[in-house]
């Protein structure tokens, strides 16, 4: 084997790839926009408004700040809930070998349909829709050489 990884994703590295993915997209840009106009209407009419009006404008200049990061976040610990906590990642010539606790299986690289070199881990995809990451923490310094080798293996 070439690479071996065990697969320790945490709810931190998934959030800080939704936020990266999200904020990077016209949507993200969009949402930008939203929290910076109501963070400036509560400004503008704090005021001239009552203690229920300043109070709405708090909340709604707290959502995109605070309260969409939040529900990232527990999306990310709800997703993480269903893995599989000890998955061993073993990367030859031959393909991928998958090992969780006692069972294991074989991914030849022809199911792989890409590679994604994310912000902050590496993510494969396979044919049938399922996918790996491995995040840099594990990876440490051998990130662009692994992604390479990999890149390599599925280009053929």
């Amino acid at each position: 084997m070439r690479y071996r990884y065990t697969c320790d994703v945490k709810p931190k590295d998934l959030w800080y790839l939704y936020l990266h993915r999200m904020y990077h997209s016209v949507a993200g840009m969009v949402t930008l926009i939203l929290g910076i106009s109501l963070i400036a209407l509560t400004i503008a009419f704090w005021n001239r408004n009552g203690i229920f009006l300043r109070t709405v404008l708090i909340l709604a200049s707290l959502l995109v700040p605070v309260v969409q990061p939040l529900g990232m976040y527990l999306r990310s610990v709800k997703e993480l809930e269903q893995l599989p906590k000890d998955m061993e990642l073993c990367f030859g010539d031959a393909g991928i070998y998958v090992k969780v606790g006692e069972k294991s299986d074989h991914v030849s690289w022809q199911k792989v349909r890409h590679i994604a070199k994310e912000i902050n881990m590496i993510m494969l995809v396979l044919r049938d829709g399922r996918g790996y990451m491995v995040t840099d923490r594990v990876m440490g310094q051998e990130k662009d050489d692994f992604y390479r080798y990999v890149f390599s293996r599925i280009s053929k």
